[in-house]
C-alpha cells in the first residue's frame, strides 16, 4: 500500500477546533481531548489506504466521505497527498453550516497544510 502525506485545509483545522470548543463546554475538556485525539488518530490513519468511505463525485470529483464515531471527514487523495477538506461532528449538515460550494471548489482552489492540528 502507498503513504500518503496527511494534508488539513485551514477550514478543516477550523472544524477541529470547533469540534474541540464545542465538546468544551457540552462533555468537558477532557472528553473533548479524548474525542478529538481519536477523530485525529483515525484521520492520520487515511495516509495508508486512503481509497476508502463513500466517493461523492456527485459533490466535487474525487471527494470522498468517511464516518468515525460521530465525526465525518470529507476529503480527497492524489498521488501524494490526502486532503482533509472538512470535518463534521454530531450530524452536523455539512451542506447547510459550510455551504456546499465549499466542498467542491476546484482541488487548485484549496491550500492544504501538512501538519497535523493540535487537541
Amino acid at each position: 500500500m502507498k503513504v500518503r502525506r496527511v494534508a488539513y485545509t485551514g477550514a478543516a483545522r477550523a472544524d477541529i477546533d470547533r469540534i474541540l470548543l464545542w465538546l468544551s463546554v457540552t462533555a468537558s475538556p477532557e472528553a473533548a481531548y479524548a474525542v478529538t485525539e481519536r477523530v485525529l488518530d483515525f484521520i492520520d490513519g487515511l495516509a495508508i489506504g486512503a481509497e476508502r468511505g463513500q466517493l461523492r463525485a456527485d459533490l466535487r470529483p474525487g471527494l470522498r466521505i468517511v464516518p468515525h464515531e460521530r465525526a465525518i471527514i470529507a476529503f480527497v487523495v492524489d498521488t501524494d497527498a490526502v486532503s482533509i477538506l472538512r470535518v463534521f461532528y454530531g450530524g452536523e449538515n455539512g451542506r447547510r453550516r459550510s455551504g456546499r460550494s465549499r466542498l467542491i471548489r476546484p482541488a487548485s482552489a484549496v491550500r492544504a497544510s501538512s501538519s497535523r492540528p493540535t487537541a
